[in-house]
């Protein structure tokens, strides 16, 4: 028996982690609140781990939104640098 630590967002359980386990492997989960205030974690520390993971699912995204939309964004940065005279933030 394996220990998976994991967290449950928008109805899905989250390996924190490489699980090991083989695609498609079927698990029972066992759910035992993660000790926080034990570890002495403080609310920076949860929102920072927070973030962390989000940038994590946003690295692993590969539906090429970001590549589609990033030059968009860029223009828009400096449209907005150019109206209040500030130096652009990107070479075109």
């Amino acid at each position: 028996m394996n220990l998976i630590e994991a967290i449950y967002e928008h109805g899905v359980f989250k390996p924190i982690g490489n699980p090991m386990l083989a695609e498609g492997q079927r698990v029972r989960i066992v759910s035992t609140p993660f000790p926080t205030q034990l570890l002495n974690i403080t609310e920076d520390e949860e929102r920072i781990e927070k973030r962390i993971r989000l940038l994590d699912e946003w690295m692993a995204d590969e539906s090429g939104y970001d590549e589609e939309t990033w030059p968009e964004i860029k223009t828009a940065l400096n449209r907005e640098r150019d109206n209040v005279s500030a130096r652009r933030l990107f070479d075109e």
